[in-house]
């Protein structure tokens, strides 16, 4: 029996000057039947002291520490104390429109054929909450608006992420399936393991209904965007997702053929430009390991 109708899950890791911020976020909420779980991923800052400060002003904020593990079973640790009956995630540093909820909520409660409803993000400088843009300084896009009638979800999962792990609202039931693995990209991976199972996306945006993601180096999408998108562990995890699934990718596909004819391609202009400079010798050496 669910006691909220939504849990919002605030996972924190050494980001107590950015925390306020982002819990008055959610105290200003329109619609107020939420309960708040903050989970201390083993902190060393004042994130406690932030965290306890709003439990003890509010009791739908609900404090929980545990040992630094990581962001992934941060947001597990949250999902399973969760009481609510749809769920938010919140990074500690980002913000959520006074909307965004409730406009969410009314959309699952009247729609049972949607799973993941999602609006749009914006990102902001840290300290200047006056000027928001709709693509990070790193290039990422955060959304791709996806209507629930659309037939090739799973495609564009697979290509690319659609949105922002702070944009969208869940259905609990889903999380209770499928959980956040520890690799890079871990919400993309969530999103493309709900597809895989056919839990179905909706894009759908109003006035006051973005989530509001800062741009700081310390930052986990920063972060993400300076490791290796294709990480071994991310593929290999992908691999065998889609071989479980026996799921094929015709985008997937195109791209594969598309990267192996540039790194062809890139292979023969290096051999071109060795065979101009280089002594016979050491081209013979190279030829053998191109």
């Amino acid at each position: 029996m669910y006691n909220n109708k939504v849990s919002i899950i605030v996972p924190c890791f050494n980001q107590a000057k950015y925390l306020n911020n982002t819990l008055q976020s959610v105290y200003n909420q329109t619609y107020k039947d939420w309960e708040c779980i903050i989970v201390n991923d083993g902190s060393t800052d004042d994130t406690e002291v932030v965290a306890l400060n709003w439990s003890n002003k509010d009791s739908r904020f609900k404090y929980f520490f545990q040992n630094n593990n990581g962001v992934s079973v941060a947001r597990n640790y949250g999902v399973k104390l969760a009481k609510g009956k749809y769920i938010q995630f919140l990074d500690s540093d980002d913000i959520l429109e006074k909307n965004k909820i409730n406009y969410q909520v009314k959309i699952l409660d009247s729609n049972p054929e949607i799973d993941i409803i999602y609006s749009s993000s914006r990102y902001f400088f840290d300290g200047d909450l006056l000027n928001f843009y709709p693509i990070h300084y790193n290039g990422i896009i955060p959304t791709i608006e996806i209507n629930k009638n659309d037939k090739n979800q799973k495609e564009v999962l697979l290509y690319r992420n659609i949105c922002t792990i702070c944009s969208s609202l869940y259905r609990k039931e889903i999380l209770k399936k499928i959980t956040f693995k520890k690799i890079v990209f871990e919400d993309w991976f969530l999103h493309i393991e709900c597809a895989l199972n056919d839990f179905v996306f909706h894009y759908s945006n109003s006035e006051k209904t973005n989530s509001l993601i800062r741009m700081t180096f310390e930052s986990q999408m920063n972060k993400h965007t300076i490791i290796n998108k294709n990480s071994n562990k991310f593929n290999k995890e992908l691999d065998a997702l889609l071989s479980s699934k026996k799921y094929f990718s015709k985008l997937m596909q195109q791209r594969t053929i598309r990267n192996k004819l540039t790194e062809k391609k890139s292979k023969n202009i290096l051999k071109i430009i060795i065979t101009n400079i280089t002594p016979p010798i050491i081209i013979k050496i190279l030829n053998k390991i191109l």
